[in-house]
């Protein structure tokens, strides 16, 4: 059984600059101050009533929610061999009361959304031999919205220059994910798989775009259904069978891949929506792979990661204003590591190491690919390498 209750209570509070209200202004004197440079502008000699900038409070009703969410969950599982194969079945009940108090400029809105969620799973795995098994397997899961995602208030996104808005009426989704799988272990702690799946999205919870009269504005939403389909691949292996040399048994490599395709049904009711999309943030294909050394005796270990993705749908656009897509961006990550004495541990961290761009660009022909000669772009940006060197040192009781 398991219980979690949790709250939260938000408050923004707006002020801005503005010129006085008064009509012995001087508007020469607005203008020369609002062509001063950013470090000047907002110096304390320019904040004063008669020939300056005032500062005034400009918090609105909706600026502020609390929220509280009850989960309450029962879940049985059990487990049966016969033979060659091993059958695992399980339930899960999960009772969640969802609730947010809110204001708007024209009223309250108070949201309460009771959900008694039926999990079922299902797990059946067929042994080859000792060891290689296939697998098949069935569940449902949820996904919830979060307390920002349903609060009708509006946050800034500054690094798209875009707002973004909860929706009080988004719905919880729910997920049917089929699997099949085929597993090897050559070795301890090594795995060849190669699986295919299925999942089935009622009211997928996805972000929309919209333009308002200044700038582009973001929103959560609910599609009608959406389905993901694919197949995936995993290497986990030591490269100790490749020879005798101290390296090659310290070390191994791992690879997981995934292709996978997914198809939204935005309903007959969305006049303007893209009737074949893809489904908001899912990529095409995704692939990381990682390289580890560990070595016992020395205490040195060195570790590198690379992911890319391939190119998704940042925010949902229709046919006046088309999606924002989120390009392919490489990664690597890398970890140099060395334990002395088995009491201190030195790491050099390495993260993003390419420092690769990222970019939105606009799908303007609709047609869900993006081609960047053609194709407008609405961010590139760069957020840096990030080094990092740390210490630790292990106390050890003395017997």
């Amino acid at each position: 059984y398991y219980t979690e209750y949790k709250t939260r209570e938000f408050r923004a509070r707006y002020v801005n600059y503005q010129y006085p209200n008064t009509a012995g202004f001087d508007q020469s004197i607005g203008q020369e101050l609002s062509r001063l440079p950013l470090d000047e502008i907002f110096a304390p000699e320019n904040i004063k009533r008669s020939d300056g900038f005032v500062i005034e409070e400009g918090t609105q009703p909706q600026d502020s929610y609390q929220g509280v969410n009850l989960l309450a969950a029962g879940y049985i599982s059990g487990s049966k061999s016969f033979n060659k194969l091993d059958i695992t079945a399980g339930f899960r009940g999960e009772y969640n009361v969802q609730t947010i108090d809110a204001r708007t400029n024209t009223g309250t809105i108070d949201i309460n959304n009771p959900i008694f969620a039926a999990l079922p799973s299902f797990n059946v795995g067929y042994n080859l031999t000792n060891r290689s098994l296939v697998r098949a397997a069935y569940s449902r899961t949820v996904n919830r919205p979060e307390f920002r995602e349903l609060a009708p208030f509006l946050y800034y996104q500054f690094e798209y220059e875009a707002a973004l808005i909860g929706s009080p009426d988004l719905k919880t989704a729910f997920i049917d994910n089929v699997d099949l799988r085929w597993e090897m272990y050559p070795n301890p702690g090594e795995l060849i798989s190669i699986g295919a799946f299925y999942k089935n999205f009622k009211d997928p919870i996805e972000t929309y775009l919209q333009i308002t009269s200044e700038n582009p504005q973001l929103f959560y939403g609910n599609a009608v259904n959406a389905t993901a389909y694919g197949i995936e691949f995993e290497f986990r292996k030591s490269l100790a069978s490749l020879g005798v040399s101290r390296f090659l048994r310290n070390t191994s490599v791992n690879i997981n891949a995934a292709w996978i395709e997914s198809n939204v049904d935005v309903g007959t009711a969305a006049t303007n929506q893209i009737q074949n999309r893809p489904l908001q943030g899912q990529s095409p294909y995704i692939i990381n792979t990682g390289l580890y050394y560990r070595d016992e005796d020395s205490g040195f270990s060195m570790n590198a990661a690379y992911n890319v993705f391939g190119p998704r749908i940042f925010s949902v656009g229709d046919k006046l204003f088309p999606s924002w897509f989120e390009m392919p961006r490489q990664s690597v990550d890398f970890q140099i590591a060395k334990t002395w004495n088995r009491q201190f541990e030195t790491k050099l961290n390495i993260q993003n190491l390419l420092n690769a761009t990222n970019r939105l660009y606009q799908d303007n022909n609709s047609d869900n690919k993006i081609n960047t000669n053609d194709e407008a772009i609405i961010q590139s940006y760069q957020i840096g390498t990030l080094f990092s060197v740390g210490l630790s040192w292990k106390f050890q009781k003395s017997e």
